[in-house]
């Protein structure tokens, strides 16, 4: 029982390396000395374990490498493990598997990724605007940046030109994304604090240089700002 644990422990560590390198970018070959699995990266499958999905049918099997880096059929490991014909691990004549992701999934997971790092990247920058609450409308500057894998902002309000209603201030907020693709601007801590002021939440949309929304607080405030060229 200690080893088929250990076993499982091991082709785990496997299963997770073959997600960092994915398996479906590789393909069976086969030499005078035997058959060996080509990463498709310019690296083949080390000795030892590993989980391979050679047909990309979402179900990989666990294949045993020699120190030569192939594979080997009709034998027992150097840990005590027995292999089929194909060289796969097996208990007791049934070959083990194991669910993994297939290329076409894992393409979608990627574009997936890729749209999120779009987003987060086009949120990012300075917008110039304005902004309403109980002192009437503001001039602000919105800058949204990354910190430690974060969105942050900072929020720097003054009086429009012209305008005496409003005292300048300037305070920081965290920056999340939410399910429906606002995003919501949570005031954190006060860099300049005026007197008589609050800080604000914001929930906003961005629809390309244009991020508008409205207070969290109350709907009857709003923001109104446009993206700065860089």
């Amino acid at each position: 029982m200690r080893k088929h644990l250990w076993m499982s422990a091991v082709c785990t560590a496997a299963l997770t390396l073959a997600f960092a390198v994915p398996a479906f970018a590789g393909q069976w070959n086969a030499s005078e000395y035997g058959w060996w699995y080509d990463n498709g990266d310019g690296t083949y499958a080390s000795p030892g374990w590993h989980w391979i999905d050679g047909n990309n049918d979402g179900t990989a099997e666990c294949y045993y490498f020699n120190e030569y880096g192939y594979c080997v059929p009709w034998a027992a490991t150097p840990d005590g493990y027995w292999l089929d014909g194909n060289g796969a691990w097996v208990v007791n004549g049934v070959v083990q598997t194991q669910a993994v992701q297939t290329s076409s999934q894992s393409q979608q997971t990627q574009a997936v990724q890729n749209q999120a790092e779009s987003e987060e990247e086009a949120i990012l920058g300075t917008y110039r605007g304005t902004f309403t609450d109980s002192h009437g409308k503001t001039a602000v500057d919105l800058s949204i940046f990354e910190e430690d894998g974060d969105l942050k902002a900072e929020f720097i309000f003054y009086n429009i030109e012209g305008q005496t209603n409003a005292k300048e201030g300037s305070y920081l907020c965290d920056v999340t994304k939410k399910s429906d693709g606002s995003y919501d601007i949570i005031s954190d801590r006060w860099l300049n604090q005026p007197s008589g002021y609050s800080m604000r939440s914001w929930n906003v949309t961005i629809n390309g240089k244009r991020l508008e929304g409205n207070a969290k607080a109350s709907s009857k405030y709003t923001i109104r700002c446009t993206k700065r060229n860089k």
